[in-house]
């Protein structure tokens, strides 16, 4: 078994406050990341050392960070 997740509770959301459609674009967030994730395993490998170097590069996992720094600002 591998077991994985993210977790994220509501106090740690309404702490910081945002609201309802702060959340939608939290889940939005993570859903991209999922998918931006298999995709660099697909095309970088699985071994983390290869994903790694991957990711650093990738320009969608660059956008997405501003976008996230944009909404916590």
């Amino acid at each position: 078994m591998t077991p994985g997740g993210v977790r994220i509770g509501t106090p740690a959301i309404t702490t910081r406050g945002m609201k309802e459609k702060d959340m939608e674009a939290v889940g939005d967030f993570l859903d991209r990341l999922a998918k931006i994730c298999v995709d660099t395993q697909n095309k970088g490998g699985k071994n983390l050392k290869q994903f790694v170097s991957y990711i650093e590069e990738n320009a969608e996992i660059m956008k997405l960070k501003e976008e996230v720094e944009v909404l916590m600002n």
